[in-house]
């Protein structure tokens, strides 16, 4: 997803002590950006649509998440704080001060975790299907096997080998994160620190997730200021990558309602 692949995107690649992070950036450079964190196992790459989609109206910046994709870690993630701290370590990098989040999945907990580490920074919040209720282990388990296959036949070729191949590629070189994210997923309630959250958030759910089910997004507005609850018809857990068009159209309806807002505040706070 480089510049030879598509003029669009620039990959690039930082190291810090304990770990580097490769992304990917693009789109309209002088409008605001996005910051987008990926989902558990895979990488930017199944998103690629979303990201131009996505770009055809902000500037975007993609991160392989710390121990997935080209993002080595060496040690242990811990917690959704853990990645929350890498996250914040690359913005201080990339001299980022205000923004737009949106996580899908297991980046959804870490966005809501980077959201109550530092909620000022940001302006908007989308959480997509996400995690941040501990889950059954058992009902997570039984919902993937019994949704994955029923999304994957209706996926045209390319996507589908873009998850499979990031899958398999973080099962292959990198499986004790793929282990330590999942606990963390299933395990880890984030509504203790969810109080803290300032910024706009819209919870979009797929109403077919078996592996996520909508429940969790019941729980989440609940603990989220300033939230709403959007169930997407017949989408399943991945139903972002399945219809990247449809997700951005919603994410750009929401953004244009929190910018307004953003500017009548700005306008008070100066005026």
């Amino acid at each position: 997803m480089g510049n030879t692949e598509n003029e669009r995107w620039t990959r690039k690649y930082l190291e810090f002590d304990r770990f580097a992070l490769s992304y990917v950036e693009g789109g309209k450079i002088n409008r605001p950006s996005i910051l987008f964190l990926h989902g558990w196992s895979i990488s930017t790459e199944p998103y690629q649509d979303c990201l131009d989609s996505l770009a055809e109206n902000y500037w975007v910046i993609a991160p392989d998440l710390p121990g997935f994709g080209r993002s080595p870690y060496w040690g242990t993630l811990l917690s959704y704080q853990t990645y929350a701290n890498c996250i914040i370590m690359l913005l201080k990098k990339l001299q980022l001060d205000r923004f737009g989040l949106i996580g899908h999945s297991f980046g959804g907990g870490i966005a809501l975790a980077l959201a109550a580490a530092i909620p000022l920074q940001i302006d908007s919040l989308i959480v997509i299907d996400s995690t941040g209720i501990p889950l059954s282990q058992a009902v997570v388990i039984q919902g993937r096997f019994a949704e994955l296959p029923q999304q994957i036949a209706q996926w045209q070729l390319i996507p589908s080998l873009k998850f499979l191949g990031a899958a398999l590629y973080n099962l292959i070189s990198q499986p004790s994160h793929l282990i330590e994210g999942a606990k963390i997923a299933v395990n880890e309630d984030l509504r203790p620190w969810l109080s803290e959250l300032k910024s706009p958030c819209l919870v979009l759910w797929g109403e077919r997730d078996d592996f996520i089910p909508p429940a969790s997004g019941y729980e989440l507005v609940e603990a989220i200021p300033n939230s709403r609850l959007q169930i997407v018809p017949g989408g399943y857990h991945e139903w972002s990558i399945m219809q990247p068009e449809k997700f951005a159209a919603i994410a750009f309806d929401f953004f244009a309602k929190s910018d307004s807002t953003l500017s009548d505040r700005d306008n008070e706070i100066t005026g």
